[in-house]
């Protein structure tokens, strides 16, 4: 009996040890007492690189500033309980970006007088994160169905709309009270994906996976962009970007566009009797749907009813935050507790593949630890909460092979700006500052 007790009183304080989710983004983040030495000595892909990266990030950013007018609410970077002025914030990394231009010296002096380290809430530990990664495909299609090419992809269907309920909840008070919800990918807001019925007058919830990809699609041909192999057909719509190579050469980008309103629900679950969690892999994945018959490896896909439809683009794939994708440096995160177009220092293992084994090799011969300056640019439907975050890798197969096995804890810091000046938090001061 007495042990029963213990036992009993040692499971209440493991339960009221466990750390609560934060649900506000002033939650998200706090001043490190301890940043890590690493964010003041070294960058692994260079500081060279580094200057070039920053440079176009402050020009994607102070452009917008200066083009497009902002909410109150969007004037503002939240980083936890501090908020700072956009053109306060691309003000300062200017300034740090200047001195980058100097020497690699005056920039980690720049980086300890002027910018503040806070670290996330993380998921154990505060933070600490589950660093994943991600990459641009390249795909080989064909512009008709043939045997190997059997899979459409889509642009967005003209029925496809979306319902904002923000704008509803505007109106509508009761509205708010609503839980379940589908987060849009690229929207802020609270959104819903149906299909419109024209000739009823109504919207129905759209079509689901299992009925996009059946044997009688109800998308009509005039959308199909290309048919691909099916398996990474797949596998581009979790990217969201792609490059479609053609038998005639011809390529083009594509990028996610829209989404039929269904939660993304990882296929990795499904497959947890099959890969061990602690060697699930997207190249591992791979390989057993491509050991099924197709029936049952469209089963599988079709766990995941949410569908991803995309355009063409001009040029490199763009993120959330509307920015160009930096190969190595863009992050993904959940934009409702981390502030887009920030500055963050990662730490993370990077797998070593050795050149003889051949990129389909998923097995990495080691891992190191590293860290390096990343930008906050995107965010998806997986990276939800503090947890975690998505490194994007860049394209092709190479890109894949590190990108596929990365799945280690890590740790994230944003930089943030010393000074709170009132009139520097002010959001009628964005569209005065001269850079």
């Amino acid at each position: 009996m007495v042990l029963l007790k213990f036992w009993i009183v040692g499971v209440l304080l493991l339960v009221s040890c466990a750390r609560l989710p934060v649900k506000t983004a002033d939650k998200a983040m706090r001043k490190s007492q301890h940043p890590p030495a690493l964010l003041f000595l070294s960058d692994d892909l260079g500081l060279d690189q580094l200057k070039q990266a920053l440079r176009r990030h402050i020009d994607f950013f102070k452009k917008n500033l200066r083009t497009q007018p902002l909410q109150k609410e969007e004037a503002f970077l939240q980083f936890g309980p501090k908020k700072i002025s956009k053109s306060f914030y691309f003000k300062k990394l200017e300034e740090l970006y200047q001195s980058l231009l100097q020497s690699s010296d005056a920039f980690y002096q720049k980086l300890q007088s002027d910018f503040e380290v806070y670290e996330v809430y993380g998921g154990d530990h505060w933070g600490e994160v589950l660093v994943t990664s991600y990459y641009e495909p390249v795909l080989e299609v064909s512009e008709h169905r043939t045997d190997r090419f059997f899979q459409p992809i889509y642009r967005t269907p003209d029925d496809l709309v979306s319902i904002d309920l923000g704008e509803f909840a505007a109106r509508f008070p009761l509205l708010d009270s609503i839980k379940e919800r589908v987060i849009e990918q690229k929207s802020r807001e609270r959104i819903l994906r149906g299909r419109l019925i024209i000739s009823e007058k109504k919207v129905v919830p759209y079509f689901e996976r299992a009925e996009i990809d059946s044997l009688f699609p109800p998308i009509p041909s005039r959308y199909i962009l290309a048919w691909a192999d099916p398996i990474e057909a797949f596998f581009l719509q979790i990217q969201g970007s792609g490059v479609l190579k053609f038998p005639s050469g011809k390529k083009i980008r594509v990028g996610y566009d829209a989404q039929n309103g269904y939660p993304y629900y990882p296929i990795g679950r499904a497959l947890k009797d099959v890969i061990p969690l602690e060697e699930m892999s997207l190249q591992k994945i791979e390989r057993h749907l491509r050991s099924l018959p197709y029936e049952q490896m469209q089963a599988i896909l079709n766990q995941n009813k949410s569908y991803v439809f995309f355009k063409k683009l001009k040029g490199k794939a763009l993120t959330f935050s509307g920015a160009p994708i930096e190969d190595g440096r863009s992050i993904a995160s959940d934009y409702q507790f981390f502030p887009k177009g920030a500055l963050g220092f990662l730490i993370f293992q990077k797998p070593i593949f050795s050149r003889e084994k051949g990129e389909e090799n998923d097995l990495p011969d080691g891992w190191e630890t590293v860290g390096r300056f990343v930008f906050d640019h995107d965010t998806g439907g997986a990276i939800r909460g503090t947890g975690h975050v998505d490194l994007y890798w860049g394209e092709g197969k190479k890109a894949k092979q590190v990108a596929g096995v990365m799945k280690k804890k890590g740790f994230l810091y944003y930089l943030v700006p010393r000074s709170d000046e009132s009139d520097e938090n002010d959001p009628s001061m964005t569209k005065k500052v001269v850079f």
